[in-house]
């Protein structure tokens, strides 16, 4: 095995890369500071819809946006510029780099003279930056975790998220998130609840809503109510009488004192004691899916035919 060496790639291309991967972590890593807004590999600082690298402006060490200002907080004028850094740059150069600066960034630096304009800012190292300490000093190094090292910190939150918020308290997303995946059930069933808990599940308002088209929207089984998530999976009288089955079945089989809501139900979260869990979601589960099922063979649920998927499932466990 042997350790990386950053000095063993070409000079430009090693302080091409340096540059960039210490972009990449103060991006990631910090809030924006005009300070230590980099000019090279920059999205927003561009010429042509490309972005800038000049070797020897880098190389003489003009890196941040900061170093192209006086102390009055106005860009430099050509003359200014080679007069302070003393290096020979074509005016070419100067116009592209100074010309690609966004107006928003020079609005920052107007009149306020507290920014450094010289390079007695330092540039720090790659080598000692967060990303640096993975990926030049680690012996240990591949794909996913310099990925990791990007994205850890970096947390969407679905949208859904804030609109079941806005309908149901005190939400364990953790075990919305993960519930489903803890047990020996098919996708197709697990499938179910996630459309349902992401709000695309096709009922009949949704593709209407969506696709925009001209069909009847009433419920699938009782034919009275417009086809929503809520009136499908537990308004419906036909699905009511199918939840209250089953809960009559695990009051007098499994546990007493079970109540079920339609958060259980869209959600799939119970919060009951583990081992009484480990019965009560798989069930649910597969009663939704059963409730779909119906829905796509345009059949009324029945209680004595979900018994019977349930015996099917747990015969397909004995062998696993």
């Amino acid at each position: 095995m042997c350790i990386f060496s950053i000095e063993k790639i070409p000079v430009a291309l090693s302080n091409f890369h340096k540059q960039a991967l210490l972009a990449w972590s103060m991006i990631f890593k910090h809030s924006f500071s005009p300070t230590n807004y980099f000019i090279w590999n920059n999205k927003n600082i561009c010429y042509k819809y490309e972005s800038l690298f000049f070797e020897n402006w880098f190389k003489n060490g003009i890196n941040r946006v900061s170093q192209l200002f006086n102390q009055d907080g106005y860009l430099f004028t050509y003359q200014e510029f080679l007069s302070h850094y003393n290096i020979p740059v074509t005016p070419k150069q100067f116009a592209i780099v100074f010309g690609a600066i966004p107006n928003g960034v020079i609005m920052l630096f107007k009149g306020c003279n507290s920014f450094l304009s010289s390079s007695e800012i330092p540039l720090p190292d790659p080598a000692d930056t967060y990303v640096g300490r993975i990926c030049f000093k680690s012996t240990v190094k591949n794909n996913r975790e310099i990925c990791f090292l990007f994205l850890h910190d970096w947390v969407s939150t679905p949208h859904v998220v804030s609109r079941w918020n806005n309908l149901v308290e005190n939400i364990l997303w953790k075990k919305v998130w993960t519930f489903p995946n803890k047990y020996l059930l098919v996708n197709k069933v697990k499938e179910i609840s996630f459309k349902l808990i992401h709000r695309y599940y096709p009922v009949k308002t949704f593709i209407v809503s969506k696709l925009k088209l001209s069909i009847d929207v009433n419920c699938t089984f009782c034919d009275s109510q417009p086809e929503t998530l809520l009136h499908l999976f537990w308004y419906c009288d036909h699905t009511r009488k199918l939840w209250q089955d089953i809960c009559q079945f695990i009051v007098d089989y499994i546990y007493k004192d079970f109540e079920l809501y339609f958060k259980d139900v869209l959600l799939g979260f119970v919060i009951f004691e583990k081992q009484h869990e480990n019965l009560f979601f798989p069930i649910i589960l597969l009663a939704k899916y059963f409730i779909h099922k119906c829905k796509t063979m345009k059949v009324t649920s029945h209680s004595s035919h979900f018994q019977e998927d349930v015996k099917i499932y747990i015969n397909s466990l004995s062998t696993s």
